[in-house]
C-alpha cells in the first residue's frame, strides 16, 4: 500500500498547480482580448490567431482518438491486473472496447471520405 498512497500524495498536490496554470493561461488570454478592444483594435480571425497561446483547430481524427482511448483502456487493464482488482480490470475492458470501436469507426469514415472525394 505504500505506492499507492505515494502516487496519491504525488497526485494531490499535481492537480492543484495544474488546474492554476489552466486557469492563469485562460485569464492572460481574456485580458490580452479585452485590452485590445478597449483600444479600439478591430478583432478578425487574423488578428485572434497572432494572441499568444492561440492554437490551430486540428482536423477531427476518430483513429488518433480511437487509440488513445484504447490505450488509456489496456493501462486500466494493467493496472487492475497488477493490484487494485478485477472491477478496473473490467473497467479498462470496457474503456479498450470504446477504443477499438472509434479506431474501427475512423478507419472506416476515412475510407468512405476518400471513395467520395473521388467522384
Amino acid at each position: 500500500m505504500g505506492f499507492l498512497t505515494f502516487l496519491i500524495a504525488i497526485a494531490g498536490i499535481a492537480m492543484p498547480v495544474a488546474i492554476l496554470s489552466i486557469v492563469f493561461k485562460h485569464e492572460s488570454k481574456s485580458e490580452t482580448v479585452q485590452r485590445m478592444l478597449e483600444s479600439g483594435q478591430e478583432l478578425n480571425a487574423e488578428v485572434l490567431r497572432g494572441i499568444p497561446g492561440h492554437k490551430k483547430a486540428l482536423p477531427k481524427d476518430d483513429r488518433r482518438n480511437g487509440i488513445n482511448t484504447l490505450g488509456t483502456g489496456i493501462g486500466l487493464c494493467l493496472l487492475g491486473l497488477v493490484g487494485l482488482g478485477d472491477v478496473i480490470m473490467g473497467v479498462g475492458l470496457l474503456v479498450a472496447c470504446i477504443g477499438g470501436a472509434v479506431l474501427v469507426n475512423g478507419h472506416l469514415n476515412r475510407e468512405q471520405n476518400k471513395e467520395s472525394s473521388e467522384k
